[in-house]
């Protein structure tokens, strides 16, 4: 099968009777635009789409009168840092950006995330920063990541 677009999102739409059929995705593949993979039902999927769409977890790329394909943006291991002030949210994003590392901010709760390292953690601890290792996707709203010269 060949999709190449978002029909919508799984939190604003009701699937009644239809079979969910879930692609999971590593964060890393939000800003692709060809993917290839296999549902968790078996659906062998290919994504081709236009540049600059950006996936979010939930994203309808598939429905008919049976079934609803969805991406599902797995979890993984982050260290979610929470500054006590906006000098400190500054500190903590120059540290992770001279590492080039992807960094997410949840904007609701003022929280960073950033891929879990051991090096990293060890590191960041020496600072006392509000640190604790979690579970999770990483939060949509806002992602910076990687090194890039223009």
């Amino acid at each position: 099968m060949i999709v190449n677009k978002i029909i919508g999102n799984i939190e604003d739409f009701d699937i009644g009777s239809r079979t969910l059929e879930r692609l999971f995705l590593h964060y890393t593949d939000r800003g692709k635009r060809l993917i290839r993979g296999r549902t968790d039902k078996g659906t062998e999927i290919a994504i081709c789409f236009e540049k600059g769409e950006q996936i979010k977890d939930g994203d309808i790329i598939y429905i008919d009168e049976n079934k609803v394909i969805i991406l599902e943006i797995q979890p993984i291991e982050l260290i979610s840092i929470k500054p006590d002030n906006m000098k400190e949210m500054a500190h903590i994003c120059y540290i992770l950006g001279n590492r080039h590392v992807s960094i997410f901010i949840d904007e609701r709760e003022n929280i960073v995330f950033t891929p879990f390292e051991s090096l990293l953690w060890n590191y960041l601890k020496k600072f006392n920063f509000k640190i604790e290792k979690v579970k999770r996707k990483p939060p949509h709203a806002l992602q910076l990541s990687g090194h890039h010269h223009h």
